[in-house]
């Protein structure tokens, strides 16, 4: 029998530490591009500020491009993390690389077919304005289009294919037996844990904003909106490590919170339009002007809120679904930890 076992073992074992490699490198290369981007803004915020007063007649204000400046800088040491993680074969980088490519095709997925259904008019109206050739306008969206399709389906679709092999997580496990602490978590709840690991943080990114905040039918800001959004982060980043510690009680309270963040951002937008919310963000007055010239003949507060029922949707369904995984203390050795999904 042990003569045998090699020939049983060796297509599950079959190394993948090339491809480790490859996929290691795209996805650093992806957070030095974010180190590009970020830096490039960083000049464009300092151009714009020795500029002065003549930016802000244009619109711009440099407020503005902090969280995007911020955001590079999160992307770049994500991707980067990643990256070497997955050229090191860590058994961590694999699971959140997979979750987190899952999380990054399922939204690119629902923003394209929302982009396509309800906003598509809305380039050929700003090119028009822009007095655009239509040969050069149907370019131009194209390529546009194809771009977004290109990074918000094929670059994660190609890592969801890939990471998700028996191959390659039998490489990173024979690479690295010990176990890691993203074993003790069922991928699924790992990907919810992640969604609401990242809330708590994204939230902290309007304070550049007033703190601007929908709260069922009206937009707090100022004192009381940073107050509400802090404790939103708290409960969001509670959550998050209840989830990962598989207690049951947090998959009911994240249902909760989940069903109330979105009825309270529903009955808001469906009482406050998106450009007052703008206002209450404090965003310049010409960036005010050029959002109502290009929202006058698209019902965007419609929009909106079919976008935000879709996601709400999608996240409940999402929640129902990884139920199966918070049972009771002496039933979890039932469930397997690790995904099991085919090559």
């Amino acid at each position: 029998m042990s003569e045998e076992q090699p020939r049983i073992q060796a297509p599950l074992l079959k190394d993948r530490s090339t491809g480790l490699v490859v996929f290691g490198v795209i996805q650093v290369c992806m957070g030095g591009l974010a180190l590009l981007l970020m830096a490039f803004m960083a000049f464009s915020m300092v151009f714009m500020s020795a500029m002065g007063e003549g930016m802000a007649q244009a619109g711009m204000d440099t407020r503005m491009m902090l969280p995007a400046l911020l955001m590079y800088g999160v992307l770049a040491a994500w991707f980067i993390t990643m990256g070497v993680g997955s050229m090191l074969a860590r058994r961590w980088a694999r699971a959140l690389i997979l979750v987190s490519s899952w999380l990054w095709l399922l939204g690119g997925l629902g923003a394209m077919v929302m982009m396509l259904s309800f906003m598509g008019d809305m380039f050929g109206q700003a090119f028009e304005e822009a007095k655009t050739p239509p040969a050069m306008a149907q370019a131009m969206k194209v390529t546009m289009l194809g771009f977004m399709a290109f990074f918000y389906i094929v670059v994660p679709g190609a890592l969801v294919l890939f990471y998700r092999g028996k191959r390659v997580k039998a490489t990173c496990d024979t690479r690295n037996p010990a176990p890691s602490w993203t074993d003790v978590c069922p991928l699924p709840v790992l990907a919810q844990t992640l969604v609401f690991g990242s809330s708590a943080l994204s939230v902290l990114f309007m304070g550049y904003y007033n703190w601007a905040f929908p709260f069922f039918g009206v937009i707090l800001d100022g004192a009381v909106g940073a107050v509400l959004v802090l404790l939103v982060g708290a409960v969001s980043a509670g959550l998050a490590w209840a989830l990962y510690k598989l207690k049951p009680a947090a998959w009911w309270a994240s249902m909760v919170f989940v069903i109330l963040w979105g009825l309270s951002t529903l009955i808001t937008f469906s009482r406050v339009s998106i450009i007052d919310f703008y206002e209450k963000m404090d965003f310049p007055e010409q960036q005010l002007e050029m959002m109502r010239k290009l929202y006058e003949d698209q019902n965007i507060d419609t929009i909106m809120l079919y976008s935000m029922l879709f996601w709400l949707i999608a996240m409940l369904g999402f929640i129902v679904f990884n139920r199966r995984y918070f049972l009771k203390p002496d039933d979890i050795h039932r469930l397997p930890i690790a995904d099991e999904s085919p090559e």
